[in-house]
């Protein structure tokens, strides 16, 4: 995902976003993400679909 547009606006700086549908995240970002929302990979692993869905969503 990478940032196509920005855009100001008196103080506030809009972002626009391109979202490529086909992303698929590796397996160390799902763990990375998991730990930030509060699970932990390697004893709640039946979890981590959680972080994949909140990575791509």
């Amino acid at each position: 995902m990478t940032a196509a547009a920005a855009l100001q606006i008196g103080d506030q700086l809009i972002l626009e976003e391109d979202y490529d549908e086909s992303y698929i995240p590796s397996e160390q970002e799902i763990h990375e993400y998991a730990r930030e929302i509060g699970i932990d990979p390697n004893q709640e692993s039946e979890l981590l679909w959680l972080a994949r869905e909140g990575i791509v969503a």
